[in-house]
């Protein structure tokens, strides 16, 4: 079969997975704690908003020119 497994044949050494070695560290290993913190409460978009109430206009283009926001 070309594509079965290699049960009886053993893996050539350049496509065995090493094991990562000891010597590797965490690059974020210093933030470890601080990202605990923030990721073990409540989202902050869940919690009780504060805040006043947004006024949210729709339909309006991004590419507003001086013309368009001049009121008649």
């Amino acid at each position: 079969m070309v594509f079965g497994r290699r049960s009886d044949r053993e893996v050539p050494k350049h496509m065995k997975k090493r094991a990562p070695s000891k010597s590797s560290r965490d690059p974020f290993e210093h933030l470890r704690d601080e990202r605990a913190l923030a990721e073990g409460d409540e989202p902050w978009f869940v919690g009780d908003d504060d805040e006043p109430e947004l006024e949210i206009e729709t339909n309006r283009s991004s590419n507003l020119s001086a013309e368009d926001l001049k009121s008649e």
